[in-house]
C-alpha cells in the first residue's frame, strides 16, 4: 500500500503526455478567423467557417464510434471537444489527456498517406477517437481517484504513467486498420520497418525497441505497439487484452511500477518483455518463410555499400545515363540534395528547407531542380505554408517561386518553363495548378468537380499530366490534359495504395502495394495492361527512367536506410498483373469482424452555431520543468481551447542569488502584440558595496555585503513575437516592453530602505539555428542574442538601472556530429545601489554572483558524442548516449572609482575620500558530461555533471562539481 502511494506521488508530478505527438505549445490562429461548432451530447466539433462538411463528417463518425461495441475497452463514455485546424500544412492530429482534454485535427492530407489508401479525414477521425476511448476507459482504481482529487491533470497523469506509449499508438493503429479497408497495419510501408530488422537478424531486446536508439534504426512506438497489441489479441483473446488495460490503469496489484506489464502477466502468463520476444520470434519465422518464396530481381546499388550510420538515399532523378540527383538525409545528415554518379561518387548541390518525409518530392527539368519546403507566418503559430523553390544547376541560383502557398509535389516540365503542383485550400478543396516556373504566376487551374485528392502529378513529354487520384478510399492513375481540361481514368480504382508515378513514352511506372510489398509496377497505355517490374525483399518505390530509357532507378529500403538501385529496362521480363492476382505476403492484420465501418457512416445534419473564442477560460493543460540558466524550477500552464488566453504559474530558483520565487502570468494573444499581466513574490539577494568608518583608526573603507529582501512585482506589458524561421533554420525574434510596480521589504533597514516604486523594462531576444540530425549534439549553425534594459522610476532612494546583453554562436566542429559553441556576455549595473534587479547574468562557469559595476564574460565549449552504447541497466535505465566536451571561460568585473558620499553609509560618514577602480578576473576550465537515457521506460532525460576548475579562486576549494539538468520529456 505504501508503494502505491509513492507511485501516486510520482505520477502527480510527471503528468504530461500527448498521445500522437508531443506538442510544446498549440500556437495561435489569425484574429480574423471566425469559428463555429457542432455541439451534441457526444462530441463538440469546433471548426473555422468553411469547414462544415468536414465537421459534419467527423461528428457522424464519432457518433458511430461512440457505441463501444467496436473492440470495446470498457463501457465508459464521455463527451470530447475536437478542434479542426486548417491553417497548417502539417498532416497530423493529437489528443491531449491533460486538461483541457481535447483533440485537434490538422486537415491537410499528406501526398503519401502513411495511414494507407483511405480518405485522410476518415482515418484521422477513427485513429484519434480511439485515443479518446482509451483515455475515458482508464478512469479506474487509482486513476479514478487521481481524477477526483486532482481533476483532469491527475487523471491524465495517472493513465499515461500506467501504460507504455506504444500501447496507446499501437492500439489506435490496430483500430484504424480493423475498422477500415486500409490503415497502417495493411500498408507495406509500415510493415517493412520490423521486417527489415527481422530478416537481417537484428533482434534487439525490449529495452532498446521501446526506448529507440541514436545508433541504429529502431522502428517507432506505432510499429512496436501495433505488433504487440495485435499479437496479444490474437493469441490471448480480446478479453485478456481489455482486462490487462483496465487492471493497469486501476494500478491493480501490490507492485506499483510497470502496472501494464504486471497486468499482462496476470492475463497471459508473460510480462511485456516475454510477449515482445514471443511476438517477434513468430513474425521473424513467418517473414523468413515468406521471403523464400520471392524471386528477387537483380539490381545494382548506386550509393556506397558501407554506411557509417543510418543514411537514406531517396527520390532519384536522372541527369544523364550515368548521373543522378537524389535526396540524402540520415542520423548524421539533414535533408540535402546531392549529385551521384554510377561509381557512388557524390557531390552536395543544395540544402533545402524542412519538409516531411511524406511530402518530400524532387523534380528536375530544363536545368532546374524544384521542391517544396515549409514556411511560417511571422506571428501566428498555427499558420504555416508549403512553398515551391527552385535551384538552377548552371547559375547556382536558389529562388522562391511561391509565397504563403499550400502547394505540394511540384513537378517541373522538361524545358523548365512550367510547374504543376497540388494545391490544398483552407476549405479542403483539392486542385492542380499550372505555374510559371520563373515567376510562380498561376497559368491554369485544372478542373476537379468531384474534388478528387491528387498526389504526385508528373508532366509527360506531350504536355499532359499523370497523377494519382483518390476517392472513397480507392485510388487510380489519371491522365489530365491541360489543353481540353479533360481527365481520363487510366487504371481501375483499387483499394491497394499506389504512388509516385513516372511517365516514359507509353509507360507509366508507379509504386503498387498489391503484392504486400512496395514494388515498381508499370501501366502500358498502348495495351491498357499492368505489369510488375521489380520484386524486392523489403520494398522499392520512387521510380525514375534514364534519358534513353535503358535504365530504371528506384529507392529500396534496408535496416541501414534507403538505397538507390538501378536495373536494366527489360520489358520482356515484366510480370503481367492478372485480375485474379494473389498477394504473396499475408498481412499481420486479420480481417475485422466489423468490416469497413466507413461504408455505414450516417449522414445526420447536426445543428451548427457560433463558437466563442474565450470559451473554457483557464483550463490546466500541462506541467513542465523550467531550465533557463540561471533560473531553474517548474510550472503549470493553462489556456482556453483556442489559446487566445493563456496563463502559467511557476516556482523558480535563481542560482546566482540563491533565492526562490513564485509567480503567475496571464497572456492575451489574440491581437498582434501579446498583452501580459503577471505577479511575482519571492526572496531576493544581491551583493552591494557600502561605506563604513573605523572611528578609532579614523579610516573609511568600502564594504561588500549581501543584501536580502522580499520583493513583490506586479508586471504589465506587451510582447511582439516574430517567427523568422526560413528554409532549414528555425528562428524567433521577440520585442517586449513591461511596466513593473514594485514593493521591497529589506531584512536589514541599515542596508536598504523599504519602498514602493516603479520600473520600466525593454528587451529584445533573437534566436536562429539550423535543424539538426539525430546524432548531432547541437545544431551545426546557430545564433542566439538577447539584450535587456531596466530602470527604476519615481524613486531616489532605490534608484538604479540595469543593462545586459548575451550572445552565443554555434559553429561546426571537426566531425559532423561535433559543434563549437562561443558565448559572450556584458552587464552594467551600479554596485552602490541597495536595490538591484534580478541577476540573470551567465557568469564564468563554476563561479557564483560577482559584484561589479561592469562585467563581461567570454567562453568556448567543444561538444561531441562520446559513446552511443544502447546500454540497458535492467528495466530501469536505458542509456542512449554519453556526450560532453571541454570548456574555458574568462570573465572580468570592474568596480568604478567612487567617492564615499556616493555609497550608503553603515553608520556615520565624517571623512572625505574616494575609492579607486578595482578590476578582478575569473577564469575557469572544465568538462561537461551528460547522459541521454530513458528512465523507467517512460521518461527521456538529458542530465549530467559539470566539473569546473576555478583558476582565479583564492579559496582552497577550486574544484567544483555541479549537476546539469538539461531536459526531460515523455
Amino acid at each position: 500500500m505504501r508503494m502505491k502511494f509513492l507511485n501516486l506521488s510520482i505520477l502527480l508530478i510527471l503528468p504530461y503526455l500527448v498521445m500522437s505527438q508531443n506538442f510544446g505549445g498549440l500556437g495561435l490562429n489569425p484574429t480574423k478567423m471566425k469559428w463555429e461548432q457542432i455541439n451534441t451530447d457526444k462530441v463538440q466539433v469546433i471548426y473555422p467557417q468553411g469547414l462544415e462538411p468536414k465537421a459534419q463528417r467527423a461528428a457522424n463518425i464519432i457518433h458511430l464510434l461512440y457505441d463501444s461495441s467496436h473492440y470495446a475497452l470498457g463501457d465508459k463514455k464521455e463527451k470530447i471537444s475536437i478542434i479542426l485546424q486548417n491553417q497548417t500544412t502539417v498532416s497530423n492530429g493529437f489528443v491531449s489527456p491533460i486538461g483541457p482534454v481535447r483533440s485537434e485535427f490538422f486537415i491537410t492530407p499528406p501526398q503519401f498517406s502513411f495511414l494507407g489508401n483511405v480518405d485522410w479525414w476518415d482515418a484521422l477521425t477513427i485513429h484519434e477517437y480511439r485515443h479518446v476511448q482509451q483515455f475515458h476507459n482508464s478512469k479506474r482504481g487509482i486513476t479514478k481517484a487521481a481524477s477526483i482529487l486532482f481533476g483532469e491533470n491527475g487523471w491524465g497523469g495517472a493513465s499515461v504513467l500506467a501504460m507504455p506509449r506504444w500501447f496507446f499508438e499501437g492500439d489506435a493503429v490496430f483500430f484504424e486498420t480493423q475498422l477500415t479497408n486500409a490503415g497502417r497495419g495493411k500498408t507495406p510501408d509500415f510493415d517493412k520497418q520490423y521486417r527489415s530488422l527481422m530478416l537481417s537478424n537484428r533482434f534487439y531486446d525490449y529495452e532498446k525497441a521501446s526506448a529507440f536508439s541514436l545508433r541504429d534504426f529502431v522502428p517507432n512506438h506505432y510499429s512496436l505497439g501495433y505488433y504487440l497489441t495485435t499479437h496479444i489479441r490474437q493469441k490471448y483473446g480480446e478479453d485478456a487484452f481489455v482486462r490487462a488495460a483496465q487492471e493497469a490503469t486501476a494500478y491493480k496489484g501490490w507492485f506499483p511500477i510497470y502496472p501494464y506489464s504486471n497486468a499482462l502477466k496476470r492475463q497471459t502468463g508473460k510480462r511485456v518483455r516475454g510477449l515482445y520476444t514471443e511476438t517477434f520470434q513468430e513474425l521473424q519465422e513467418e517473414w523468413k518463410q515468406e521471403s523464400l518464396t520471392l524471386d528477387l530481381t537483380p539490381s545494382q546499388q548506386v550509393n556506397p555499400l558501407k554506411k557509417k550510420t543510418v543514411t537514406n538515399y531517396q527520390l532519384p532523378v536522372f541527369l544523364s545515363e550515368n548521373d543522378l540527383i537524389a535526396e540524402k538525409r540520415g542520423f548524421q545528415h539533414i535533408r540535402t540534395l546531392i549529385a551521384i554518379d554510377k561509381n557512388g561518387e557524390e557531390k552536395r548541390i543544395v540544402t533545402p528547407g524542412l519538409a516531411s518525409d511524406n511530402n518530400s518530392t524532387l523534380s528536375v527539368g530544363g536545368g532546374k531542380i524544384a521542391w517544396i519546403e515549409m514556411a511560417y507566418d511571422e506571428r501566428w503559430g498555427n499558420q504555416d505554408f508549403s512553398i515551391i523553390k527552385t535551384y538552377d544547376l548552371d547559375t547556382r541560383e536558389r529562388r522562391k517561386i511561391t509565397h504563403r502557398s499550400k502547394y505540394f509535389a511540384p513537378n517541373i516540365s522538361s524545358d523548365g518553363t512550367k510547374i504543376v503542383a497540388v494545391e490544398v485550400s483552407e476549405s479542403a478543396k483539392y486542385s492542380l495548378h499550372v505555374l510559371d516556373a520563373s515567376s510562380g504566376q498561376i497559368l491554369q487551374v485544372l478542373p476537379n468537380e468531384e474534388n478528387l485528392f491528387f498526389s504526385f502529378p508528373k508532366w509527360m513529354e506531350d504536355g499532359r499530366i499523370i497523377a494519382v487520384a483518390q476517392k472513397n478510399s480507392k485510388n487510380a492513375l489519371v491522365l489530365i490534359d491541360p489543353e481540353d481540361r479533360s481527365t481520363e481514368i487510366l487504371t481501375p480504382f483499387q483499394v491497394e495504395q499506389i504512388s509516385y508515378p513516372e511517365p516514359y513514352e507509353s509507360f507509366i511506372f508507379f509504386t503498387n502495394t498489391i503484392t504486400g510489398i512496395d514494388n515498381i509496377h508499370v501501366w502500358d497505355m498502348s495495351e491498357s495492361k499492368e505489369y510488375q517490374v521489380t520484386s524486392t525483399l523489403l520494398g522499392a518505390t520512387q521510380a525514375a527512367v534514364s534519358p534513353n530509357g535503358s535504365q530504371l532507378a528506384f529507392s529500396e529500403f534496408t535496416a541501414e536506410g534507403w538505397n538507390i538501385k538501378t536495373m536494366e529496362m527489360k520489358p520482356g521480363a515484366w510480370r503481367e498483373l492478372k485480375e485474379n492476382y494473389e498477394t504473396t505476403i499475408d498481412f499481420y492484420a486479420s480481417s475485422s469482424r466489423y468490416g469497413n465501418i466507413l461504408e455505414n457512416v450516417p449522414e445526420t445534419v447536426f445543428t451548427t452555431k457560433k463558437f466563442n473564442k474565450v470559451n473554457g477560460l483557464f483550463n490546466l493543460h500541462s506541467w513542465s520543468p523550467i531550465a533557463v540558466h540561471p533560473e531553474y524550477g517548474g510550472g503549470i500552464f493553462v489556456a482556453n481551447k483556442l489559446s487566445t488566453l493563456s496563463g502559467s504559474a511557476f516556482y523558480q530558483y535563481n542560482i546566482n542569488e540563491n533565492t526562490g520565487s513564485w509567480s503567475a502570468n496571464v497572456s492575451y494573444a489574440e491581437l498582434y502584440p501579446v498583452i501580459n499581466v503577471g505577479y511575482r513574490r519571492g526572496d531576493r539577494s544581491r551583493n552591494a558595496r557600502f561605506y563604513r568608518e573605523d572611528r578609532i583608526r579614523q579610516v573609511g573603507s568600502q564594504v561588500f555585503r549581501t543584501v536580502d529582501w522580499v520583493e513583490d512585482d506586479i508586471e504589465v506589458g506587451v510582447t511582439l513575437p516574430i517567427n523568422i524561421a526560413a528554409s532549414n533554420h528555425f528562428g524567433d525574434l521577440s520585442l517586449s516592453t513591461n511596466y513593473h510596480y514594485l514593493n521591497v521589504d529589506f531584512d536589514d533597514r541599515e542596508e536598504g530602505t523599504d519602498e514602493t516604486f516603479s520600473a520600466m523594462e525593454v528587451g529584445l531576444d533573437f534566436s536562429r539555428f539550423q535543424t539538426r540530425a539525430r546524432q548531432q549534439v547541437l545544431p551545426r549553425w546557430g545564433q542566439f542574442f538577447s539584450v535587456s534594459y531596466l530602470r527604476t522610476l519615481d524613486t531616489d532612494i532605490n534608484e538604479t538601472d540595469y543593462f545586459q546583453a548575451n550572445g552565443r554562436l554555434i559553429l561546426p566542429g571537426i566531425a559532423r556530429t561535433h559543434a563549437t559553441s562561443l558565448r559572450a556576455g556584458y552587464r552594467r549595473e551600479d554596485s552602490e545601489s541597495s536595490y538591484k534587479f534580478r541577476d540573470l547574468f551567465p557568469y564564468a562557469r563554476g563561479y557564483g554572483s560577482v559584484t561589479g559595476d561592469e562585467i563581461w564574460v567570454l567562453g568556448v565549449q567543444y561538444s561531441f558524442p562520446i559513446w552511443l552504447p544502447d546500454l540497458p541497466l535492467g528495466p530501469f535505465i536505458f542509456i542512449k548516449r554519453l556526450k560532453g566536451g571541454p570548456f574555458f571561460d574568462i570573465s572580468q568585473s570592474t568596480l568604478n572609482r567612487i567617492s564615499d558620499e556616493a555609497l550608503t553609509s553603515l553608520g556615520l560618514n565624517t571623512l572625505d575620500g574616494e575609492f579607486p577602480e578595482i578590476t578582478s578576473e575569473f577564469k575557469s576550465v572544465g568538462f561537461d558530461l551528460r547522459f541521454d537515457f530513458r528512465f523507467l521506460r517512460l521518461l527521456d532525460a538529458d542530465v549530467g555533471v559539470r566539473y569546473a576548475y576555478l583558476i582565479d579562486d583564492v579559496g582552497s576549494d577550486r574544484h567544483k562539481i555541479l549537476p546539469i539538468v538539461a531536459a526531460f520529456s515523455f
